[in-house]
């Protein structure tokens, strides 16, 4: 991800665009997981 930042600010990478773009992908994926299952548990919110 710091790559990423580092290419479209300076327009220096040292890991393949590609590469970065799929961590932030996994990144984004798991957490959009993990807030869906807290919010299908529903525990701590009020009904």
């Amino acid at each position: 991800m710091i790559s990423g930042f580092r290419y479209g600010f300076l327009g220096i990478h040292d890991v393949p665009l590609v590469t970065t773009f799929g961590v932030l992908v996994i990144f984004i994926a798991a957490f959009y997981l993990l807030c869906w299952s807290l919010i299908q548990r529903g525990r701590g919110l009020r009904s």
